[in-house]
């Protein structure tokens, strides 16, 4: 995942948007931590800001070129 793309959360049920990509040490992620540990702030379809990782439950549906 990187800046720009759109992900589906299944979590949710939302698309969004990773507007950031983050430190690999960002606290309050509500997600089990892949082997990259990399975090993402993610702008979601109802306009709330979310910390993610990259788990199973969260989809890349457009890659951002």
């Amino acid at each position: 995942m990187k800046v720009g793309d759109i992900i589906m959360d299944h979590d949710i049920g939302q698309t969004g948007i990773i507007i950031e990509r983050l430190p690999r040490s960002q606290p309050n992620h509500r997600s089990v931590v892949c082997e990259s540990r990399e975090h993402f702030r993610v702008l979601y379809e109802d306009g709330h800001f979310e910390l993610i990782n990259c788990d199973d439950t969260v989809e890349v549906v457009n890659e951002s070129r």
